[in-house]
């Protein structure tokens, strides 16, 4: 079942507060980039085609913006 956009735009206000507590609370990246990838993963799972490159690219800034390094999802 797909979200629709504002599901998806709550999503990603919510990946966007929850990085840096999940950074602080995962401080290892051995750990913090496979929960988040999969976390990611679910979310894209559920985008429907039309927003999937709206929401990738978003998902690309909110990691930037909070100075996180890690390669571009697609």
């Amino acid at each position: 079942m797909h979200r629709t956009r504002a599901e998806l735009d709550g999503d990603l206000c919510q990946l966007t507060a929850a990085l840096p507590l999940w950074r602080r609370h995962w401080s290892d990246d051995a750990v913090f980039w496979p929960r988040v990838d999969s976390l990611i993963e679910r979310l894209l799972t559920v985008t429907p085609r039309d927003d999937r490159c709206r929401v990738v690219s978003h998902i690309n800034r909110i990691i930037a913006a909070q100075g996180l390094q890690h390669a571009p999802y697609e």
